[in-house]
């Protein structure tokens, strides 16, 4: 099973992601479970990053409200720092 085959389950809700990386390296897994918890892993890992892209996204788009106002110290800057990660992201 590929995490694009899981990615509507929630195959180890119990598991926190950090407590399912350590199980998954348990001796006495077989190597399709192991897999399986692996994918589920990655699955996480990918929809938090599609979480934190919308949110820098989000903050982009208000921030750059404020573009050019000299009253808002540093800004440009802090806009700069945002839309880099989110190029990174998006890449």
């Amino acid at each position: 099973m590929n995490a694009a085959a899981s990615s509507n389950k929630n195959l180890y809700p119990y598991y926190t992601t950090s407590e399912l990386a350590r199980a998954a390296t348990a001796p006495r897994l077989s190597t399709a479970e192991r897999i399986r918890m692996l994918d589920e892993i990655n699955r996480r890992d990918a929809a938090e990053a599609d979480d934190v892209l919308s949110a820098l996204k989000v903050a982009e788009e208000f921030m750059s409200g404020f573009e050019g106002d000299e009253m808002q110290d540093g800004i440009d800057g802090k806009l700069a720092i945002i839309r880099a990660a989110i190029a990174k992201q998006s890449n």
